[in-house]
Order: structure tokens, then C-alpha cells, then sequence
């Protein structure tokens, strides 16, 4: 590679480039008045021998100054914040844009924090498991479907016309008792039938109800031979059987063979034990909310007071039973989030292929393949970004603070590159630092990916293949501490 001595004035930026950062007479650290140009929108390695000044120029200087200044722009609150900073000793730098730093060190960072939560993968898959998840009963394991009102009221016209239909709301379910007052409160609302057990009673003479034994009870609300014209009589038989039901409406179909049962829920409520779940939500899969997090480890996943045994309730799971309950293609969450990226990446796409060949394909909620489509693509591409920076190999739900600082970093790059974002500057120490040299390569094409989304990239390294293919290179030495803090090359490989 080619590299230009520097002089005492800073070297212009190679012919055809308009664009650039100017820095001029930084003092930080061991830094000595040093000038400098670095082309913006293209990948430049700062490079040299440890403790000769690069991150003093990387991250003391370019990143403090542009941090400070992008503050300043903001409210007067960030404002204050910014002068709050401590002043960069430098006489003046143009042309920065805002800067992100992509550091190996985290900083502070929360003790609940996952590879999924830090790349935002679980923003996607919280939303997926809410809308296109199918709930399953947290204490039998039934599926659990919600239908609304019209829905319902479509169902039952679309049976076969001259069919006899009832329409019975769900009173008790496998209860022992007489259920006296039940039955009672039931004449006293004007309701004339019941099903007990499976058969028609009147009201007036219902059967004496054994005590010991479980009973089933159903109040007739309606019964119709299907013709033309029932909607509006529909309308009001099925709000009013959803109402007496506690949101359930067994609608009972006469066949060739006796009668056929199909019952349906507009809420969350088991069919089989008659359990009523809390509204589906994204924040029903959020571990950081109280509404989603297991109640008895907050969400951490942990025995409370221990840091290696997992939560007896949820299994480290850190979801409440309702979230953990939630199947997508087969699926839980927690499943899904104890896979390697590879792994996880393959079952996304095994989804999609699965939602292309049928719409309402077994495992997702019917009706939502619009829905499940461009959150699965997106899905995808968030993935497939963690596996490019080398990182196929963590688990979703891998503690970020177990992470090593290459990895942090270049699980912040791939979030970097999810978010498309252009015109920043981008600032990394060491990126490659511990990668095999086939992970390096593909880490240079992200670096360069990201370079082409119009954004600029600063970063420090001793790795040659990686200088070799930078678009600038600025060398920082000669040696380490006092002997550094000069230019010594600027040019391109």
C-alpha cells in the first residue's frame, strides 16, 4: 500500500473527493496540535502502534466534539447537557456529522438485556407473537381462539340452508353443585331453556342436580332454522349469548347424526377449563414490562438471590405463563429465543416458505399471512445482518453482559445496519479484534455495506487485510505516549 508522508500542514484528500472532516490543532491527550482530513461517506483506518493517539483522534476528539456539537443543535435541555461536557481541547473541526460510537466497552448496561433486546430482533418478534401467534391454555395446553361477533354471525350463515341451529351460552363447565340460583337467575332474566349435561331442559322443570357429580351447563339463548335474512336477528341472539357466556358462544349445528358443538370465544377464554386470558399483546412477550415478566423473577429468569439457578416458575423463560403459552408456526418464543441465530434464521425462513405456498398454513393465526409477511422479511433481514458480522453462533436470549467487547461491537453493527441509517459517522475500535480471517472478510463486506448507505466510517486497527481494503488510511505515531501524537501518513492503500 501507498501511503504520502505527512507535513507539518495536512494532507488534502484524494482528487475527485469535495467532501471531508477537517480537523485542526487537537491537543487531546498525547496529541501534538495535530491537522488532519478525512473523507466523508468512505471507510477510513486510522491505524499505528498502541498508545500512539488513535483513540484520542477517534474517539477523544472526533466523536467528544461531534457529540457535543449534535447536543447543542437540540432543546435547550440538551443543550445544557452539552455544556455539561467536558471541552475538547481542539481549535476547530468542519464538516462532522453525527457521530455513533461502536465501542468494544458497553458502558452501563442492564443486567436484563439480551442479544434480541440490544438488536431490537425481539421488537419484531413481539409483534409477530401477538398478532399472528396462536395462545394456548397455560394450564391445559388447549388452543385458545378469539373470534369476533361478525365472524361468528358469518359462520353460522355459511351452514347449509333448512339446517337447525342453537345458539347456548356457556354457563358452567365440569363444576360440581346444584347450581340452584344459577338456574334461578336464569328464569327470573326470561330464558325458558337449558342443556345440562348434554340435554334440553325447560326451565320451569329442570333436573334435581346430584351435588357430588361435575355438571355442564348451557342456557339456550336462541334457536333458528338457517334462511335468508337472519343478520339482524344473528346480531342480536350472538351479543347476547357472548354477554351471558362471559364472551362465549357455542353454536350447535343439527347433522344426519344428532348435533354438532362449535364453540367460539370473542375473548381469550379456554373452551376446555373455561380459564380467561388477558388481552394478547407485544408487551404480553416483553420480560422489561411487569405485564409480560414473570412474577416470580422479574423478568430476569433467575432464582431470586442467585445468579446461576434458573427461576423455578418460568425455567428461565422469563415470560408470565400467558407469554410463554404462545405458539408461532409450532413455536414459543422462549423455543424460538434458546436457538442459535443460524438456527433461528433457518426457522424464519421455513415460515415464510411456509406462509407463501399457503396463506392460512397450520401454526399461524388464519388471516394474517399480510401481517406475518413483511414482519418475517424484516425478521429475516435482522438476522441474517448478526450472522454476517460473525455472531451465528449466540442465542437470542444470551445475557448481553456476557458478551465480549468484539462481540458487543459487533452486535451494535449489525444494529447499526437494520436501522439504514446514512449521513452519520460511525466510529469502531477494533472490530476484527479475535475473528478468524473468514469472519473478517465477511465483517469488511458489512463495514463496506454500511459505507454505501452514505454513512462514514472511522476505524482503528492493526489488521492489514482490512487497511488493505480501506478506501483512506491515517497513520498516528511514531511510537507510543510521548513519542507519539503526530501524523506520520495520510493516502490510500
Amino acid at each position: 500500500m501507498s501511503l504520502r508522508k505527512a507535513s507539518p500542514e495536512a494532507k488534502p484528500i484524494p482528487a475527485g473527493t469535495r467532501e471531508q472532516i477537517r480537523v485542526r490543532g487537537t491537543r487531546v491527550h498525547n496529541l501534538k496540535n495535530l491537522d488532519v482530513e478525512i473523507p466523508l461517506e468512505k471507510l477510513t483506518v486510522i491505524t499505528g502502534v498502541s498508545g500512539c493517539g488513535k483513540s484520542s483522534l477517534a474517539y477523544d476528539t472526533i466523536f467528544a466534539e461531534g457529540r457535543r456539537v449534535y447536543l447543542e443543535s437540540l432543546s435547550p435541555r440538551a443543550g445544557q447537557l452539552a455544556g455539561s461536557l467536558e471541552q475538547v481541547d481542539v481549535d476547530s473541526i468542519e464538516g462532522l456529522p453525527p457521530p455513533l460510537s461502536v465501542a468494544q466497552h458497553p458502558g452501563l448496561i442492564q443486567r436484563r438485556s439480551t442479544v434480541g433486546t440490544v438488536t431490537e430482533v425481539n421488537d419484531y418478534l413481539r409483534i409477530l407473537y401477538a398478532r399472528v401467534g396462536i395462545p394456548h391454555c397455560p394450564d391445559c395446553g388447549a388452543v385458545i381462539a378469539q373470534s369476533h361477533p361478525e365472524e361468528i354471525i358469518d359462520r353460522i350463515l355459511a351452514i347449509e340452508s333448512g339446517r337447525k341451529v342453537m345458539l347456548l351460552a356457556p354457563l358452567v363447565r365440569g363444576k360440581k353443585g346444584t347450581h340452584k340460583e344459577l338456574l334461578e337467575d336464569a328464569i327470573r332474566e326470561g330464558f325458558v331453556r337449558v342443556r345440562i349435561d348434554g340435554e334440553i331442559h325447560d326451565l320451569a322443570s329442570p333436573p334435581k342436580l346430584v351435588k357430588t357429580k361435575p355438571h355442564t351447563i348451557e342456557l339456550v339463548i336462541d334457536r333458528i332454522i338457517i334462511k335468508e335474512g337472519l343478520r339482524d336477528r344473528l346480531q342480536e341472539s350472538v351479543h347476547l349469548t357472548l354477554k351471558h357466556g362471559n364472551g362465549s358462544c357455542l353454536i350447535v349445528v343439527q347433522n344426519e347424526k344428532g348435533w354438532e358443538d362449535h364453540l367460539y370465544s370473542s375473548r381469550y377464554v379456554c373452551t376446555e377449563c373455561g380459564l380467561s386470558l388477558p388481552e394478547i399483546e407485544p408487551r404480553t412477550f416483553s420480560f422489561n414490562s411487569p405485564y409480560g415478566a414473570c412474577a416470580a423473577c422479574s423478568g430476569l429468569g433467575l432464582s431470586e438471590g442467585s445468579d446461576r439457578e434458573c427461576c423455578r416458575e418460568c425455567g428461565g423463560d422469563r415470560l408470565a405463563p400467558v407469554g410463554r403459552k404462545v405458539r408461532l408456526g409450532g413455536r414459543s418464543l422462549p423455543e424460538l429465543s434458546r436457538l442459535n441465530l443460524d438456527e433461528a434464521g433457518a426457522q424464519v425462513d421455513e415460515w415464510l416458505s411456509r406462509l407463501g405456498n399457503s396463506p392460512n398454513a397450520e401454526g399461524f393465526k388464519e388471516g394474517t399471512s399480510e401481517i406475518a409477511v413483511p414482519l418475517l422479511r424484516g425478521l429475516v433481514e435482522r438476522l441474517e445482518y448478526l450472522r454476517k458480522v460473525g455472531l451465528g453462533y449466540l442465542t437470542l436470549d444470551r445475557s448481553a453482559v456476557t458478551l465480549s467487547g468484539g462481540e458487543f461491537q459487533r452486535v451494535r453493527l449489525a444494529e447499526a445496519l437494520g436501522n439504514r441509517l446514512c449521513g452519520a459517522c460511525y466510529i469502531l475500535d477494533e472490530p476484527t479484534s479475535g475473528l478468524h480471517p473468514v469472519d473478517t472478510d465477511r465483517l469488511m463486506n458489512v463495514l463496506i455495506e454500511l459505507r454505501d448507505q452514505g454513512n462514514t466510517l472511522l476505524i482503528i486497527e492493526h489488521d492489514l487485510n482490512i487497511a488493505a481494503r480501506a478506501d483512506y488510511l491515517v497513520e498516528l505515531g511514531p511510537g507510543a505516549g510521548v513519542q507519539g501524537g503526530d501524523l506520520v501518513a495520510t493516502g490510500t492503500p
